[in-house]
């Protein structure tokens, strides 16, 4: 949800991200003052599979010959990060919002 239902608003991209944080997990309108809660957990730990999912894969088709273990712990934390981001804004796109109040 990009729009406020309510007066037609556009919600700000760094607000719809803290909303997938359960300590900010709703999302206020600036302009009418409506608050919105997500309903759809599982779209946060979808990401977060699907990217871990995804940087394992890239990670064994590689196929590097590093020698250090930290190394490509690290290859893989990156990889994982990005494409979490990634499947996180793309997620964003298609996330219902409840009103509150």
């Amino acid at each position: 949800m990009k729009y406020c239902p309510n007066c037609g608003s556009k919600f700000l991209y760094k607000e719809r991200l803290k909303s997938w944080n359960r300590q900010y997990n709703e999302i206020h309108c600036s302009s009418c003052s409506a608050e919105y809660k997500k309903n759809n957990r599982i779209a946060t730990g979808l990401s977060v599979f699907i990217s871990c999912f995804i940087s394992l894969i890239i990670l064994n088709e590689i196929n590097l010959e590093i020698e250090v273990y930290v190394i490509k712990l690290a290859l893989v934390a990156v990889i994982a990060f990005i494409s979490c981001f990634i499947i996180l804004y793309l997620l964003n796109l298609f996330i219902k919002y409840e009103r509150v109040k």
